[in-house]
């Protein structure tokens, strides 16, 4: 990181902190992931600030610190909502993936009535809005992520099934 330009700087704070993640250390993680919104958000790259919010929460969300999680995914579709209002499908995306975010947090501290709904919101959005059709996959895995921390294994496996299997 010491020797990385300033090109390189953000690709190297990701690895570092993609690194921490694998070995489920949410803090180290954490660390590098803050310094990167740190350079991201005074040159106002609200879109790349919401990615690294996203993978910050998604982080908390795989070590079980939920409440963490859910602020972090919060603090992405805030960043989101900062960005020029032509972003257009943009901002629709982040809408479905705020939906996508509460629906796995609230079935990770299982609320299955609460990721349900959350998830049929997600679909109703991804229907009704053209622009979000390549999002389907997608959909498809949090409908089996929602099923699978419900218990309803048959249902988890027909949507994983048809979800992106390289995902």
């Amino acid at each position: 990181l010491e020797l990385s330009g300033p090109d390189e700087r953000a690709q190297m704070l990701s690895a570092l902190a993609v690194s921490y993640a694998f070995e489920g250390n949410a803090r180290e993680a954490a660390t590098f992931y803050k310094r990167l919104l740190d350079a991201q958000t005074p040159t106002s790259d609200f879109a790349g600030a919401a990615a690294t919010a996203n993978a910050l929460g998604r982080v908390y969300l795989e070590t079980g610190a939920y409440a963490e999680a859910r602020r972090w995914y919060e603090s992405g579709y805030e960043y989101s909502r900062r960005q020029e209002t032509s972003a257009g499908a943009q901002l629709e995306l982040w809408d479905f993936r705020w939906l996508h975010a509460k629906a796995r947090v609230a079935a990770r501290e299982g609320h299955k009535a609460e990721a349900a709904r959350l998830a049929a919101e997600a679909k109703a959005l991804l229907d009704k809005t053209p622009a979000l059709a390549s999002e389907t996959p997608t959909y498809r895995y949090l409908a089996g992520y929602v099923a699978l921390y419900a218990k309803d294994y048959d249902a988890a496996i027909a949507s994983l099934s048809t979800a992106d299997l390289r995902d």
